[in-house]
Parts: C-alpha cells; structure tokens; sequence
C-alpha cells in the first residue's frame, strides 16, 4: 500500500464502534444469522474476499462486464455539469471508483472523493487504488454499517460543498434485504444527485433456472473458505461442520443464494462472558447474496420513488448497472 494510504485518516461512524461492532455479532450468535460485515472485518477476510471477487466476479472475468461499467461511468460524468462529490458506498477494493473518477476528470471536472466501506481494510484499499491510479492523495475514508443507516451529514466533506453527489453502490444490493436498504438510499439522495447501482441478474427467461445457472459462482471452494474464516477464528475447523450453497426463495418471491453451516457435532461460541452452544444438526446462515431480473429491479426500485434514466446490462445478461434519480421526496 502507498505511502497516502498508509497515512490516511478514517472517520468512523458510531455503528463501528467497538462497542457497537461486538453487540452486533452477539445479535448474529443470538439469531443463527451472521451479519455480513464480518466478512471483511480484518485484513486476512478482506484478501480472501478480494481473491474470490478477482477469481469469480463478472467485472473481473467478462470483458463485457468492464464495458457496462466505462458506459456507465462515461454517461454520469457527461451528465455532471459541476464538479461532483462522488461517494462509494461499499468501495470494495476501488478499481471501478477509479475508473469512475478517470472518466469525471476527463470531462474538466474536479471531484471530491470518498470511500467508504464497513471494513476499514477496504476503505484503505480504495484510497490506495485511487491513490496510485490517478496519483490524487485527497480522498476521504469513511467506515459505517450501512444497515445502521448513518445520516447522510456523516459522508460530507468537512468543508464548504454545494454541489451535487453522486452515490455509488456497486455490487452490494444482493447482500442487504431489498426493503431495508432502498428506502435509505432514497433517503440520501436530494433532487440533483445521482445513483450508480449495479445489480447481479439472473440471466435467461427462467427466473430459478437462471439463479441456479450462476450458482457456481458462489458454491466454490474459495468462497467456501471465506465465508467460514470467522467460524475458524472463533475454534471452529473443517470437522465441526459442513458449509451447503444453495438457491432459497424468500417469502416475497425473490431468489437468493444462501450459504448454511450445519455443525456435525456440538459446539460452543465464546464471545466475551457469553456462551452460544450449537448442539449436532443445528444450523448457522453465514451469507446470502439476492439476484434479481431487470423487470423485479425496476420494481423494487420504484416502490421508493428511484427511477432508472439508464441501464446497461452485459450480453451475458448476468450483470446490469443503472443511473438512477429520485422522482420526489420520499414520504411517510
């Protein structure tokens, strides 16, 4: 990592506080549900997560995947008559946000920068990877829980802004509950920002048929390892318990990939002063990741008045980014 990102400072939202962060994965041994952010907690999650995403994702593998990205980028620069505060929400390893800056630069345009992430590993890659591409050294690092719904005073500069916004939020709507996530997202754009949201599709006329397709993507060994790294870190190992990908319809209808560990034989959590057994054939959900068509996109979108102005979706019909706006104020 560059000496920028080595120097970096981070403003971390109360939600990933220490205090916040441990009473969080209480509440995810409590419930049998891991919240997802503790998947990319330390720096030994966040490298293999970054080795899954270049060995399996769509932007890494599909060339055609790159090509929606540089459109998209490409049209929400042209649209940007001022110079933007471009804001990544879930800035991942921040490749795309700097392609998506390369493209607002070229357009005579001076964006703010900032990444934010819930693991701070994350957010000092991003910077890291903006850092070296495009030798800016300004960029703001921002860590919070998205599901805790900071306000959106918390991604401003710190200085004097008037202009407008543009949300990035790149791959990160499978692995948040549609109707928890897309009401705050609404909630943080004012009339003259944009959205940048790219979804996972399920490719083909067959809704299921197509979710299964890509399941492949997921039910692999590298994921597999990933996903259990939290279970090995608290003592857990590869004979505890057995980990099973698969395709699970939700109660609205919607299809996503569930990842359950079921334990082949009794064990105790320790977190703190606090025991969570699991006895033999119990189960733990560790991760889920939604799909979605274009047509369920659009709908979903529009129940919170965020309406797509442009789509650019792969050949493979396996990947889609759209630019999105709000129609009006959200009410209650």
């Amino acid at each position: 990592m560059n000496r920028s990102a080595d120097h970096q400072t981070l403003l971390f939202h109360q939600s990933q506080f220490p205090d916040a962060v441990r009473n969080s994965l209480h509440r995810s041994f409590q419930s049998r549900q891991m919240h997802h952010k503790f998947h990319y907690d330390s720096y030994k999650q966040t490298q293999k997560w970054l080795a899954v995403h270049q060995a399996y994702s769509p932007s890494r593998t599909d060339l055609d995947c790159l090509r929606i990205y540089e459109q998209a980028f490409a049209e929400t620069s042209s649209r940007s008559s001022e110079s933007p505060h471009l804001i990544s929400l879930g800035c991942g390893g921040g490749k795309k946000d700097a392609l998506f800056l390369k493209q607002l630069i070229a357009q005579g345009l001076t964006p703010i920068y900032t990444a934010s992430d819930v693991s701070p590993a994350m957010v000092l890659t991003a910077i890291g990877e903006v850092s070296q591409s495009l030798q800016r050294h300004d960029s703001l690092g921002k860590v919070c829980d998205l599901a805790a719904r900071p306000h959106p005073t918390f991604f401003e500069t710190g200085a004097p802004f008037n202009g407008p916004s543009i949300y990035s939020f790149l791959g990160m709507i499978p692995n948040f509950e549609p109707q928890e996530v897309l009401p705050y997202l609404a909630q943080l754009l004012r009339p003259q920002d944009l959205l940048v949201f790219s979804a996972n599709l399920a490719p083909g006329n067959d809704y299921r048929q197509g979710t299964q397709k890509i399941l492949p993507l997921y039910n692999n060994l590298e994921t597999k390892e990933w996903l259990q790294t939290i279970l090995f870190d608290f003592g857990c190992d590869h004979t505890t318990g057995e980990l099973t990908i698969e395709v699970e319809e939700t109660p609205s209808g919607l299809l996503r990939i569930n990842a359950t560990y079921r334990f082949k034989e009794d064990f105790i959590f320790h977190l703190d002063d606090q025991k969570y057994p699991f006895t033999r054939g119990e189960t733990f959900r560790l991760f889920f990741s939604y799909r979605y068509t274009d047509a369920l996109i659009e709908k979903e979108l529009a129940k919170y008045y965020l309406n797509i102005q442009s789509r650019w979706i792969t050949n493979s019909k396996e990947e889609a980014v759209y630019l999105v706006s709000k129609s009006h104020q959200l009410t209650k």
